[in-house]
């Protein structure tokens, strides 16, 4: 059974990932997975259809050696279109967040896209709403993948120096930053970087993040030679 998207084992998308979403190791391992879904859905949904949309979730349960698993159907909530990206929606992407596992990159996509979209039609009778670009929560990713041709055409017919704000999502592992580049005029950039566990104020957790610096900056100089760059600001952000 496969995924629409290859992703890791975090769950986030990602070319060099595996699209499996249920491997079995034999067919009686293929057979017992139908027949505990056939009791779970008390016989209401026996499609092939919802078979195949069917996401496992691991609980601990009495035991150490005992797992306990719960079937959970996944349907498409919202496929959410905006001038600054499109995102797809799962039922799957709320109950994580119900349930407290990790925040995945749909979830975070959407939030930002939204919220853009509400702000430039809140403020669109007062000034220009064409100062911001997003990029979605997989082009940190490809950017760390070192892979040029990756990341090539991902502004294509956008000139992101006109703008005067982008946003970039960034996920290190489990741990989820923004950078927001502010474009100043000239050939000047200013970087923040909004990180819960960077806490400049207590000087026991001053953490910087120098690879995402580089990343941002080799990027931003590889589309225009002449940008130049001041100190990265990181401001404390609430846990």
């Amino acid at each position: 059974m496969f995924d629409l998207h290859a992703r890791d084992q975090n769950g986030m998308i990602d070319g060099n990932g595996k699209a499996v979403l249920l491997k079995f190791s034999n067919f009686a391992a293929l057979a017992k997975h139908i027949n505990d879904f056939i009791e779970a859905n008390n016989g209401t949904n026996l499609s092939y259809e919802a078979l195949v949309l069917i996401k496992i979730q691991r609980k601990s349960c009495t035991t150490k050696d005992e797992t306990c698993i719960n079937f959970v159907p996944s349907a498409i909530l919202t496929m959410y279109r905006s001038k600054y990206g499109n995102v797809q929606v799962d039922s799957d992407n709320l109950q994580n967040l119900e349930q407290g596992f990790l925040i995945d990159d749909n979830i975070v996509d959407f939030v930002f896209f939204y919220k853009a979209e509400e702000i430039k039609i809140s403020v669109a009778p007062y000034i220009s709403t064409d100062t911001l670009y997003i990029f979605s929560s997989c082009f940190h990713k490809k950017l760390a993948s070192f892979n040029p041709n990756r990341i090539r055409n991902w502004t294509k017919g956008v000139n992101i120096f006109l703008k005067e704000y982008v946003i970039i999502p960034v996920c290190t592992g489990t741990h989820w930053m923004l950078v927001i580049v502010k474009i100043n005029r000239g050939d000047g950039a200013s970087i923040m970087i909004l990180d819960a566990a960077n806490r400049p104020s207590l000087r026991s957790n001053k953490i910087h993040r120098p690879s995402v610096e580089r990343l941002v900056k080799n990027y931003l100089h590889a589309k225009k030679k002449s940008i130049s760059f001041g100190e990265v600001i990181y401001p404390d952000v609430p846990q």
